[in-house]
């Protein structure tokens, strides 16, 4: 099954996770206005999950790194989302990606939707597999 058919399964932490909605099946049309746009956004969705999947099971950068890289997102002016019900990412989301930055510097696929961050702050290992439990290997 594609991902049109299945959100998509993951493993993590020894826990698969399998999503399925009706309106992703393409065998079906969509009949009105409303289920096309449900039907985008939780395709939008899909992708969302699916890039937080493999940023965090992509393993930690050093602490050094980390910090360079949050430092960037304080002086950023799309640092915090205004008006989020979430306290977490009104004082520390990323208004573009919508991520809680002080996890995303975190991991070695995290990256600034911007490009906001130089280079030497980038991870250089490129992923070839994924591990037993989603964790990639480098």
């Amino acid at each position: 099954m594609g991902p049109d058919n299945i959100l998509d399964t993951y493993k993590h932490m020894g826990m698969v996770v399998k999503m399925v909605h009706p309106l992703l099946d393409n065998t079906k049309s969509c009949c009105n206005n409303k289920e096309k746009t449900m039907r985008g956004w939780m395709i939008e969705k899909l992708e969302r999950i699916k890039d937080f999947g493999k940023t965090v099971t992509s393993g930690f950068i050093s602490d050094e790194i980390a910090e360079k890289r949050y430092s960037f997102c304080e002086d950023c002016d799309e640092f915090g989302i205004k008006n989020h019900g979430n306290k977490l990412l009104r004082e520390r989301g990323c208004t573009i990606c919508g991520c809680y930055m002080p996890a995303k510097v975190l991991f070695k696929d995290g990256a600034c939707p911007n490009g906001y961050w130089p280079e030497e702050l980038l991870s250089k290992e490129k992923r070839i597999g994924h591990g037993v439990s989603g964790e990639g290997k480098y």
